[in-house]
């Protein structure tokens, strides 16, 4: 469910996009049945939105942000006031490491600031941070997988207890038999270390590597059969002939994996990760 100007209502299938858009101005039409209210349809009011991703983020102070927009850097300030929206939870009081938790606490996604009264100021910052981890396999609801540091077990024994929602990238319901080998499973924490929400996806692209650009050491784009792909900061290589160590990744074939926000999550050479269903869809290459 959600919560407008503190009235709860359900959210039906029609109106499932809603719940996109915590920290947003919107109208919504809902119907009232005994004591329950369900959204059924909702219209954007008037919105002004900035969203970075996190690895165009320069740094981060009290009331602004700055961030890389091509060669340039800018900053965009925000209401000192402002309440932070961290992976779907308000947060009344935070810090600045909450602001930016991506470089310090290995994980991706973006910073959204919300101007949602039209007077050109921000109102609303929401954190989008997640875990990235690759499925390797799903046995008695519990999730083993690897990630950019090595292993992890995820146990999802009690998640509807704990009220965890695993959904698709398009917000449909996914149960724990729904998750497959070679799905990309975008872990969201709350503050508290608890997770709240795992978004899986399994979208793949197919093609020869033509370039690969870093970023220091580690690689920040690849370009695939044309496409000039942004890199996770938090990407996993699957290569045991070592293409990549010596060099040689270019003209190699591979699986291109994507995560939640479309940034590349895996590089598979070995066709590790072809079974599974699709659980979701491409929504940003770049």
């Amino acid at each position: 469910g959600i919560y407008i100007n503190g009235y709860h209502m359900e959210v039906a299938d029609k109106a499932r996009g809603i719940q996109e858009k915590l920290g947003y101005d919107v109208r919504v039409y809902y119907t009232v049945e005994g004591d329950k209210a369900t959204a059924v349809y909702y219209e954007d009011g008037i919105n002004n939105v900035l969203e970075i991703k996190a690895r165009n983020i320069a740094s981060v102070s009290q009331g602004s942000i700055s961030y890389y927009d091509g060669n340039s850097s800018v900053k965009a300030e925000f209401n000192l006031k402002a309440p932070l929206i961290y992976n779907g939870t308000f947060e009344s009081s935070y810090t600045l490491q909450d602001l930016n938790p991506f470089e310090a606490r290995g994980l991706d996604g973006k910073i959204k600031l919300i101007d949602n009264s039209g007077d050109g100021v921000y109102d609303t910052v929401t954190v989008t941070a997640f875990e990235t981890i690759v499925v390797e396999d799903v046995r008695k609801n519990k999730v083993y997988a690897r990630h950019s540091h090595g292993t992890k077990v995820v146990d999802l024994t009690t998640y509807k207890e704990r009220n965890i929602n695993i959904r698709n990238v398009t917000g449909e319901p996914l149960e724990i038999s729904g998750i497959r080998k070679g799905h990309i499973l975008s872990l969201c924490y709350d503050l508290g270390g608890n997770i709240k929400e795992i978004i899986a996806t399994k979208d793949t692209v197919t093609g020869v590597i033509e370039e690969v650009m870093y970023a220091g050491s580690k690689i920040s784009q690849i370009t695939v059969s044309g496409m000039k792909l942004d890199v996770s900061g938090a990407y996993i290589i699957v290569d045991s002939a070592g293409k990549f160590a010596s060099g040689k990744g270019v003209g190699s074939t591979a699986e291109i994996f994507f995560d939640a926000i479309g940034l590349v999550t895996l590089i598979d050479l070995e066709n590790n990760y072809t079974d599974g269903f699709k659980a979701g869809y491409l929504v940003d290459a770049g």
